[in-house]
């Protein structure tokens, strides 16, 4: 734990690819000091369909899934550590968004 789902507009990989923006965002959840390297995890979804009113042309959105315990101070410096990773991208007409959102207690997890 942390999962780190990015979501992002299909596109983005003429300027990034989408290694170097999974590392980013690893690397701005490591700077957060809050979790230990192995149990952090990063995927990346990239969407064809999408509009933003904003009228930007591509979109970052990060959702950092966390067990509960974390402060709202250690959330709040957690997303703006991944959102700074990312601002650093040679992207384009780029709109980022972040959050961090604790899971129920009901999570399960199995290794097999």
């Amino acid at each position: 734990m942390p999962h780190c789902v990015i979501e992002c507009s299909a596109g983005i990989e003429k300027y990034i690819a989408p290694r170097e923006l999974m590392e980013n965002v690893f690397d701005g959840v490591m700077a957060s000091e809050l979790f230990s390297a192995k149990d952090v995890k990063v995927r990346a979804q990239f969407f064809d369909q999408f509009m933003s009113g904003a009228n930007h042309r591509f979109f970052v959105h990060v959702n950092v899934y966390l067990l509960p315990g974390r402060t709202d101070e250690q959330k709040s410096a957690l997303c703006d550590l991944v959102l700074a990773g990312i601002e650093g991208l040679a992207i384009p007409s780029l709109e980022i968004s972040a959050q961090a959102i604790d899971l129920e207690t009901n999570y399960v997890k199995a290794l097999t």
